[in-house]
């Protein structure tokens, strides 16, 4: 019985994620709250974000990544480099 809850909580969850994601890219204003809060929903539920949903934001200064703006995209064989403004880096 246990597992079907937490099954259950952890797709309320990655729904609750989806969501603030599509919010943060239609309202670069509160982008940083939302991206924060969806971090929190991390963090709290243990809940793993997809690599598409990584690609998305930094999650040392919470800004969305917009190519060429927040956000360096370098090729490095078949892996890629995210280099955010803030100086954090990512490989996936």
């Amino acid at each position: 019985m246990r597992s079907s809850r937490k099954r259950f909580l952890r797709s309320v969850v990655a729904e609750d994620i989806e969501i603030l994601i599509k919010e943060a890219e239609k309202d670069p204003l509160r982008a940083r709250t939302y991206l924060k809060m969806t971090w929190n929903l991390v963090k709290r539920n243990k809940v793993r974000l997809t690599k598409e949903q990584k690609k998305k934001f930094c999650k040392r200064c919470f800004s969305l990544w917009i190519p060429g703006e927040t956000v360096e995209i370098r090729k490095k064989g078949n892996l890629t480099e995210y280099s955010c403004k803030c100086g954090f880096k990512r490989k996936i």
